[in-house]
């Protein structure tokens, strides 16, 4: 019999899909983008192994433009915990079916770092209750 969890945790991380100051995105312009993807892999890779260094159950769900190059992509998800989206994320939970009664979310920065133990004590703030943080999942400039 499989044990139930409380809850689902889910780590979102959008990667190239923040729109543009012109208000194109990145791979409009392809050459552009490719070059901002390379350099961007090596912070990256700093991010991935803070996150896949954790302890705890979670889901990483990153955000990719749909035109991402498939060799970005398998640089990117190393991982069976990791997922890519060609979607807004925030209709990522539209599309999954879950058997836990609760969720949690953390969102992460494709250049930010969880320090050992993060997720260990995002999990362990868990109550019964609905908290919403940030319900939109914008960042405003």
């Amino acid at each position: 019999m499989k044990k139930l969890n409380v809850f689902k945790h889910f780590i979102l991380t959008r990667y190239n899909t923040q729109q543009q100051p012109d208000g194109g995105f990145l791979y409009d312009d392809v050459s552009k983008a490719n070059k901002w993807m390379e350099a961007r892999m090596k912070l990256f890779e700093k991010t991935r192994k803070s996150v896949l260094d954790q302890e705890g159950e979670f889901e990483w769900i990153i955000s990719l433009d749909s035109r991402t190059p498939n060799r970005f992509i398998q640089e990117i998800i190393t991982d069976s915990r990791m997922k890519v989206v060609n979607c807004d994320i925030r209709d990522t939970f539209d599309r999954i079916e879950l058997e836990e009664p609760w969720v949690i979310t953390s969102r992460l920065d494709n250049d930010d770092l969880y320090l050992p133990g993060a997720i260990l004590a995002i999990q362990s703030c868990f109550t019964n209750a609905e908290i919403i943080v940030d319900l939109r999942y914008y960042q405003k400039k």
